[in-house]
């Protein structure tokens, strides 16, 4: 069984409830507090973990929500800018992003076995 490691972002590892005016941004649909947020951790010593986690033989993945109850066009521009984010920060570094429809059980985008970080204890559960 391939060993694989998940990680939210939002309250995970990227500060997105940090970021002043958070629910405002989202329910004017803007994408600001997606692409502005920083990091609830040392930037230089997630990459070394992630990449030496790699050098073991882990598939490194995200799995991540949309807004909750996020128009269709919002959802799209929601979806682009945590990608966008990603590729700015991390490129090469996820094998795996999966940005899915808020509330969605994540255990469906993942293998059995896999270790997932996240703020949600519902989807730790799951």
């Amino acid at each position: 069984m391939e060993k694989k490691i998940y990680f939210d972002m939002d309250g995970t590892f990227y500060n997105l409830y940090g970021y002043e005016g958070w629910l405002e941004c989202i329910l004017s649909e803007k994408t600001e507090c997606y692409t502005k947020s920083s990091l609830l951790v040392d930037y230089e010593e997630f990459i070394n973990v992630l990449n030496e986690l790699k050098k073991k033989g882990y598939t490194i993945g995200i799995i991540t929500w949309l807004s909750k109850n996020a128009t269709r066009r919002y959802q799209n521009m929601v979806r682009n800018a945590k990608i966008r984010y990603i590729n700015k920060y991390f490129n090469g570094i996820f094998d795996e992003i999966h940005v899915i429809q808020y509330g969605k059980n994540k255990n469906q985008y993942a293998e059995n076995g896999y270790i997932l970080f996240d703020d949600e204890e519902n989807n730790r559960i799951q």
